[in-house]
């Protein structure tokens, strides 16, 4: 289980790092991000599955056993939202072409996070925020 928001290095991250080393550890992403593109952009980074921090106790064992057996784990409601994008044909969002570590800066701004905190959360210096 990995939280996208950790200290010094994030989910998309520590995602990233598995998958150019070859690790066989599947990955179920938890956060409180179910907005996109931040799912979307997890699953192309290696993981297997994407769950809110909101999701009930149940939901939370599915979803480790079933990457555990090899499959991938959607929240419903995330996969819901992003099958509904590619029917809506809405486009691409602009944080598409952000790189991982702007998508982040991004959403911790959106969150209203002030620049020093998302410096210091993030391992920057404030001019790189």
């Amino acid at each position: 289980l990995v939280d996208v928001h950790m200290p010094g290095v994030s989910g998309i991250e520590v995602t990233e790092r598995v998958r150019k080393l070859k690790l066989k550890t599947r990955i179920v992403i938890v956060t409180m991000v179910s907005e996109s593109p931040f799912p979307r952009r997890l699953l192309e980074a290696g993981a297997s599955g994407y769950i809110t921090k909101a999701c009930p106790s149940p939901e939370l064992l599915r979803a480790v056993r079933q990457v555990a057996d090899g499959r991938r784990y959607l929240a419903p409601g995330i996969a819901e939202a992003m099958a509904l994008e590619i029917v809506d044909g809405s486009g691409q969002s602009p944080f598409e072409s952000l790189s991982t570590r702007e998508l982040e800066v991004a959403l911790l701004l959106a969150r209203g996070q002030p620049m020093p905190l998302i410096a210091e959360r993030l391992s920057l210096s404030s001019k790189t925020v």
